[in-house]
């Protein structure tokens, strides 16, 4: 499964090989950030856990999903999956579940800042932490395009902020 993974040393999830502990965080921001499932990873990604030995009912079940399912079809059986192994995904997430899994990917397995950004609560919403975020994200704004690795040093300093407000699920 193509991950858009940052290394985490902790095991994301018990017994698990820890990329694909990862990619099962990553299936469950697709479910709360509705833009982000891509169906054939997640069946892709349930294939390899079969093929290290993971052959649970549920596991089983997504792996033999098409993978051109469509969203409808496939999420209640990756739901089930997510939840054998301990990665429970709200039904209804509201806006603070779908702000925090986009925190958790961005933060620790490297979410787009595009994709986190769209995430961020109105102005009228905002909480201490994502007044701090707001500030370094104008900071990185104002800066020129050709200062790109200063943007990036911003960018890196987001991700820090974020990772140690949001700790690693399973960390």
């Amino acid at each position: 499964m193509a991950s858009t993974a940052r290394a985490c040393d902790d095991p994301v999830v018990p017994e698990v090989p820890p990329e694909l502990g990862r990619g099962l965080h990553d299936v469950a921001v697709g479910l709360l950030l509705w833009d982000r499932l891509d169906v054939a990873a997640a069946v892709e990604l349930a294939e390899a856990l079969v093929s290290v030995g993971r052959v649970d009912p549920t596991t089983v079940a997504a792996a033999s999903l098409s993978q051109a399912a469509h969203r409808s079809d496939a999420e209640p059986v990756l739901r089930q999956m997510l939840s054998a192994y301990g990665v429970p995904v709200p039904v209804d997430p509201t806006e603070d579940d779908a702000f925090a899994a986009a925190a958790v990917a961005f933060g620790w397995w490297g979410l787009p800042l595009s994709a986190f950004y769209r995430r961020l609560p109105g102005l009228d919403e905002q909480e201490p932490l994502n007044g701090e975020i707001l500030t370094l994200l104008d900071e990185r704004e104002h800066l020129p395009w050709v200062l790109g690795q200063e943007r990036d040093r911003v960018e890196a300093r987001l991700r820090t902020m974020v990772r140690e407000a949001f700790p690693a699920p399973g960390g």
